[in-house]
């Protein structure tokens, strides 16, 4: 088979406006870098680029663990108890940022955890308890 085509040119528009709104995106792996919210985004149609082992959109992992192809990320999250340890900070910084008044941006544990499961970013279900085990999820 061809490779698919790539994605087109990014532009701005707010998709809860638009008849696109809740429709998984198609990224490529250096707009995804760039973009620090919470975004859904279909791996089949985002290139091969995107379903690269070490890709920051984690289709590689995706497929390969739970054979899935709609991904989920939350971007930043924010966490009240970050590593003391620098090293350890630097390696979570974009992943985690610190839960405190003076820090911006970022979605809570509970709201990125209904992202990625449930695709929601409303109040989490079960006031965010968990209804199965993570084990769950992961067999």
């Amino acid at each position: 088979c061809p490779p698919p085509p790539p994605c087109p040119p990014g532009y701005w528009e707010d998709q809860a406006k638009t008849h696109l709104a809740g429709q998984p995106w198609c990224i490529t792996p250096e707009e995804l870098k760039r973009y620090k919210g919470p975004i859904e985004m279909n791996c089949k149609a985002s290139g091969p680029g995107a379903r690269m082992q070490g890709s920051p959109t984690g289709c590689w992992w995706l497929k390969k663990y739970v054979g899935e192809n709609i991904q989920r990320l939350p971007g930043p999250i924010r966490i009240k108890y970050l590593p003391r340890d620098a090293a350890a900070r630097q390696a979570l910084s974009e992943v985690y940022i610190k839960d405190s008044p003076e820090v911006q941006g970022g979605l809570p544990e509970k709201i990125a955890e209904n992202w990625i499961l449930n695709g929601s970013l409303g109040p989490p279900p079960n006031n965010g308890e968990r209804a199965r085990q993570a084990s769950e999820f992961l067999d």
